[in-house]
C-alpha cells in the first residue's frame, strides 16, 4: 500500500504525491482530489503565481480557485505543496527574474503575504519552478550564468529567514531544478556556496523517459541516480543525511511527443514504472517526497497548444469536455488501497 511509507507528522512525513496543475484545467476541483485520495496520494502539487495575486501594486488577493484547492485537499488530509512562481506583474521588472535585485523584495513580500493567509495549512512551498532554465540561461557564459544562480540563492537565504518568522513550521524547498541541471553541475554549484543552509528540502526533477534511445530506463536505474545525487549533498554536509523531493517524475503512456525517445512507453509500461516507484522509494529514507507529473494529460495549456508538445505523462486523460478518462495506472493504485 501507498500509505505504508507515509506518517503522521506533517514535517516529517514521506510525501507520495501528484502534480494536479489546476491552473491548467477548467475541472472539477473536488472531484479531482478525491480520485487522488483514492488513489492513496497524500500530497498534491500545485502553484500560486505572483501576477495573478498581486494584480495591483502591493494589493494581493489569493484567486478563489487556489483557495478551493487548499481547502479540498484539506479536507481529504491531503498535504499541499505549494509552488511559488508565476509572471512577475507587470509593474515590476518584468524583463528580469523574480529574483533579480529589481524584484528580489517585491517577490518575498508576495511569498510573506501567501505564508500568513495560509498559516496552519500550507507548511510546504517550492521558491519558484526550474529557474535554471529558460531567457536564454543554458547558453550563458559560466560567470554570467553563475550570477544568475547567487541571485537566486540570495533569495533563498532572505526567505528563509523571514518566513521562519511568521511561521517556523513552514519548510522551504528548493531549488527545484532540471535533472539537466543537475547533471551540468548546478545544484552542486549552489550547494558549495551554502544551498543547505538556505533551504530546509533539497527540490529537484528528472524524467528517465528523456535519457536517449538505448539507455535502460528503469525505476531503479532512476532510483540509483537519485542516490548518487544524494552522496553529492552528504559530501557537503558533514557526512549527515539531505532531505530530497522529487518534485516532477514520470513516464508517459504513449510514443508521440517531439524531441523525446519514449521507447517504453505505454499504458501498461507507465502502471509498471509507478508501482514499481512506489516500492523502491521505501528503501531510500532520504527521499522524503516524490510527485508525479501529473495527474492528467496536457494536450493544451490553458486552450493553446502545450509548448512542449502534447504530453501524455498523466494518471488520466481529459476529453474536449474534461471528462476524466481513467488509465490503467489508476485501477491498480485504488486496489493497492483495498
Amino acid at each position: 500500500m501507498i500509505s505504508a511509507v507515509i506518517c503522521q507528522d506533517i514535517n516529517s512525513e514521506k510525501h507520495i504525491g501528484v502534480a494536479t496543475q489546476f491552473w491548467a484545467h477548467k475541472i472539477d476541483i473536488k472531484k479531482s482530489i478525491s480520485l487522488v485520495d483514492s488513489m492513496g496520494f497524500n500530497s498534491i502539487r500545485d502553484g500560486i503565481k505572483w501576477n495573478k495575486v498581486e494584480r495591483k501594486i502591493k494589493v494581493y488577493n489569493i484567486p478563489k480557485k487556489i483557495k478551493k484547492v487548499i481547502e479540498e485537499a484539506k479536507n481529504k488530509n491531503v498535504d499541499p505543496l505549494i509552488v511559488l512562481s508565476g509572471k512577475v506583474p507587470t509593474f515590476y521588472d518584468k524583463d528580469e527574474r523574480p529574483f533579480h535585485e529589481n524584484n528580489a523584495e517585491s517577490y518575498i513580500q508576495f511569498v510573506e503575504f501567501v505564508a500568513r493567509h495560509f498559516k496552519g495549512s500550507v507548511y510546504h512551498y517550492e521558491i519558484g519552478n526550474e529557474w535554471n532554465v529558460g531567457d536564454g540561461l543554458r547558453k550563458f557564459p559560466k560567470k554570467k550564468k553563475e550570477k544568475v544562480l547567487l541571485d537566486y540563492l540570495d533569495l533563498l537565504k532572505k526567505l528563509k529567514n523571514r518566513i521562519s518568522s511568521i511561521d517556523p513550521d513552514i519548510k522551504i524547498v528548493g531549488p527545484v531544478f532540471t535533472g539537466n541541471g543537475v547533471k551540468r553541475g548546478e545544484l552542486e554549484f549552489m550547494v558549495k556556496n551554502g544551498l543547505l543552509d538556505a533551504v530546509d528540502i533539497v527540490s529537484f526533477h528528472g524524467y528517465p523517459y528523456k535519457e536517449k534511445k538505448g539507455i535502460e530506463q528503469t525505476p531503479q536505474r532512476y532510483f540509483d541516480w537519485i542516490k548518487s545525487v544524494e552522496d553529492m549533498l552528504i559530501s557537503y554536509n558533514n557526512g549527515q543525511e539531505v532531505p530530497i523531493y522529487i518534485t516532477e517524475y514520470s513516464w508517459p503512456s504513449v510514443e508521440n511527443r517531439r524531441r523525446y525517445s519514449h521507447y517504453q512507453a505505454s499504458e501498461e509500461k507507465q502502471k509498471e514504472f509507478l508501482l514499481k516507484s512506489l516500492e523502491l522509494i521505501k528503501e531510500y529514507e532520504f527521499i522524503k517526497g516524490m510527485w508525479w507529473f501529473c495527474l492528467y494529460d496536457h494536450l493544451t495549456i490553458s486552450g493553446q497548444p502545450h509548448y512542449g508538445g502534447p504530453t501524455y505523462l498523466g494518471l488520466c486523460k481529459l476529453d474536449d469536455d474534461f471528462n476524466i478518462i481513467k488509465k490503467s495506472v489508476v485501477s491498480s493504485l485504488i486496489n493497492l488501497e483495498k
